[in-house]
């Protein structure tokens, strides 16, 4: 082994596939945005939306920001949408830094016990 990379099993990937996940998604005024992807019937699992770097929050100050914990369970369809809504103090950090940069988190469990974890990035644009 050249890398310490190991590829997801193939068990693993039919547990969860954010794959087809967006990269980037434009909030609405009201500060919702929803966020879809693939995991296996009936699996429970939680997402975990943080900024992948420091980020201004006011006028002197900078942090992470924990953006959204959310937990699921996989409908028939595999199919999940996230449904979020964002507080007003972290639309105004959106606003304030025209974008933020995520770390999208995702950990499932099937009925068995088994567990898998898959990370992408996401873009949260501003309202128009």
């Amino acid at each position: 082994p050249l890398s310490p990379f190991t590829p997801p099993t193939a068990t693993a990937r039919r547990m969860l596939d954010l794959r087809a996940a967006p990269s980037s998604v434009r909030l609405a005024r009201s500060g919702r945005f929803g966020y879809p992807f693939k995991a296996a019937p009936g699996v429970r699992g939680e997402a975990l939306m943080r900024t992948r770097a420091r980020v201004r929050l006011g006028a002197a100050r900078r942090g992470r920001l924990t953006v959204s914990a959310r937990r699921f369970r996989s409908p028939a369809s595999g199919r999940v949408t996230l449904r979020i809504k964002l507080s007003r103090a972290t639309l105004r950090v959106v606003r304030l830094n025209r974008r933020l940069r995520l770390r999208v988190q995702v950990s499932v469990v099937d009925s068995q016990g088994r567990a898998t974890r898959a990370a992408r990035n996401l873009t949260l644009l501003p309202p128009r």
